[in-house]
């Protein structure tokens, strides 16, 4: 028995048509879908084989042909075969391995996370009192004596501004902050030049003309 209905179909043909004395060209001629199932050379050398004598043989060296081809044929679709399951087998391994590694990944960026997210530990004040007293603390400067040169204290940090008033040697001044090399000092409480305008409440002297005191 045949496993596929178009050769179980045409072997039942084949036994009718030899059963009631009928060739097997003439077989294949009144079956419509003979050619579907064997190809039409293989029927004429059936069909050759019957007239001369030589159907056994022939027959034989039919099947030994096909299988020849089948072997053929299996190699080569195993040779087909191998690199189509080296990418499933790769594609696979992949596959494991972010199964794998990408959980890991997720701990730790839950971990790094929560560090960054850790309260950032807490550092004992600083004593007020110690605070306190550097706020109020009192940054002074002394302009230093230069023979036959005036000191002045100008209204910008430019020796191109106002000339505010003549810094008498070794006069203290307050000053605020320091900035290239110029100070910011107080000018509150000291006394104008004579005949001159109202001083402003800060001006600024170079650092060269100055020593600091505290």
């Amino acid at each position: 028995s045949a496993t596929f209905p178009r050769f179980r179909k045409l072997y039942e043909a084949m036994r009718i048509g030899i059963e009631n004395g009928k060739s097997f060209g003439t077989i294949f001629q009144e079956y419509k879908h003979s050619k579907k199932a064997i190809p039409s050379h293989i029927q004429h050398m059936i069909a050759a084989a019957e007239k001369s004598g030589l159907l056994e043989k022939t027959l034989k060296k039919i099947s030994k042909v096909y299988e020849e081809k089948i072997d053929i044929l299996t190699k080569n679709l195993t040779v087909l075969m191998e690199p189509l399951m080296l990418v499933i087998v790769w594609a696979g391994v992949v596959i494991l391995a972010l199964a794998v590694i990408t959980p890991i990944y997720g701990l730790i960026g839950n971990l790094s996370s929560v560090g960054k997210n850790a309260p950032a530990p807490t550092t004992a004040p600083k004593d007020s009192a110690a605070q306190e007293e550097q706020k109020n603390k009192v940054k002074k400067l002394q302009v230093m004596k230069f023979p036959n040169e005036k000191i002045n204290i100008m209204s910008q940090r430019s020796f191109y501004s106002d000339v505010l008033m003549e810094a008498e040697p070794k006069q203290i001044f307050e000053y605020v902050i320091e900035k290239e090399g110029w100070y910011k000092v107080k000018l509150e409480g000291v006394d104008p030049p004579e005949g001159g305008r109202e001083l402003p409440e800060y001006g600024w002297i170079q650092r060269k003309y100055i020593i600091l005191l505290s």
